[in-house]
């Protein structure tokens, strides 16, 4: 299978891919709803790592104005 980009993406859920379209385009837009589609994602294919990234990337995202307070 191919996501949206043509690349290969290592699952054979049709579900899980069309999560992780929606979840990849979400966060390439900055859109709130992102970790809600990647955790989609793993809903439909607990073993797609490219899922599993993108929850650590959303996160990672979220505490950044955190840690830049932290800097002040």
């Amino acid at each position: 299978m191919h996501d949206r980009f043509g690349l290969p993406v290592t699952t054979a859920s049709p579900a899980a891919l069309d999560a992780y379209d929606r979840a990849a385009h979400g966060i390439l837009g900055w859109d709130g709803n992102t970790l809600g589609l990647f955790h989609a994602t793993l809903d439909a294919d607990p073993q797609l790592a490219l899922a599993h990234a993108g929850v650590a990337v959303c996160l990672f995202l979220a505490a950044i104005p955190a840690l830049m307070a932290d800097e002040q």
